[in-house]
């Protein structure tokens, strides 16, 4: 009331932790006071270390009301920050709302980036765009070229997914519309770094649906959803271990000499874009197979495809 602000109190930022290595940049996409200290210091901003300075200017402001709604709370929904805005070019459109929301911080593109989606949010557009701009790093040993941040697209991977089709976007699951008991006031739930399978409200949003496919209850659907994600992380698992085979493979065979470098370029072609399609069908490195529900078919054809290209990059080298 004294400020005349809305305000998110007790931010797990709010200190400066040298154990993180956070950087000032690293709150680009959790504070919307992050926008007036960029303009004002410009993008070097974005590799400066954190100080007390830059903390007692940020105020606790992490994941604040003005993130997503621009004014107050009362106000629709959107993406309210610059470098996801200017980034996501031509595609913006393209994203709802809520998912634009979402995008500012889950998503694959970085402050430097430019029209983004320039090519597609399929993996190898996304790897294609980051290539284009200059986003990747060499392995010194293998000369093996990847891209950096390909790995966990979420608000990317959802596109084209039966739910998308259907209309439902992250907030649909993420932050529910639940009741209060004692009002009878129906609200918008904003613990969105819950999982929705901890969630009753989640569970019976997702009902709405999966009723009519045989799933009667919320302790059934959390049942369907935790075995789609271990039958995912058996193939994930499965996949990676051929990720790193090949890696060794290619280093054997720049070290001996056993391959010329046409062959060797395409091996390592083949074993980046495969590495990427495992990468973001694995999701979270944590928990292999936890966000499969994003994106059931896209998971297991990126898989597949994974799965053939790390073939062809072992026949690439005879």
């Amino acid at each position: 009331d004294e400020p005349g602000e809305w305000v998110a109190d007790e931010s797990m930022f709010g200190v400066v932790d040298e154990a993180t290595k956070y950087t000032k940049g690293c709150f680009s996409c959790r504070s919307s006071k992050f926008q007036e200290i960029e303009a004002r210091e410009g993008e070097q901003i974005y590799k400066e270390p954190l100080d007390q300075e830059f903390i007692d200017e940020i105020n606790g402001q992490v994941w604040d009301c003005a993130l997503c709604h621009e004014g107050t709370p009362g106000s629709a929904p959107d993406s309210q920050l610059t470098y996801w805005n200017n980034a996501a070019g031509d595609a913006f459109d393209s994203f709802e709302s809520t998912e634009r929301v979402c995008g500012q911080c889950h998503t694959t593109m970085s402050h430097t980036s430019v029209d983004h989606y320039r090519y597609g949010t399929g993996v190898d557009g996304l790897y294609d765009s980051k290539v284009e701009q200059g986003q990747t790093s060499v392995e010194e040993e293998t000369g093996i070229m990847t891209v950096t941040g390909v790995y966990e697209p979420d608000v990317e991977f959802v596109q084209d997914s039966a739910m998308r089709k259907l209309g439902v976007t992250c907030a649909n699951c993420h932050m529910p519309k639940a009741t209060d008991p004692e009002s009878g006031q129906t609200y918008t739930m904003h613990n969105a770094s819950g999982s929705p399978l901890d969630s009753k409200e989640s569970l019976e949003y997702c009902l709405s649906c999966h009723e009519s496919r045989g799933i009667k209850s919320t302790d059934e659907m959390a049942s369907m959803v935790r075995d789609l994600q271990a039958e995912a992380k058996v193939q994930i698992e499965a996949v990676g271990d051929k990720v790193k085979q090949v890696h060794d493979t290619i280093a054997a065979a720049v070290k001996d000499g056993s391959a010329d470098e046409q062959a060797l370029d395409t091996a390592r072609e083949k074993y980046s874009r495969a590495k990427a399609r495992h990468e973001v069908a694995l999701g979270d490195a944590n928990v292999a197979g936890m966000k499969v529900v994003h994106n059931p078919e896209k998971t297991f054809t990126y898989l597949e495809e994974a799965d053939a290209m790390l073939d062809e990059a072992i026949a690439a080298l005879g």
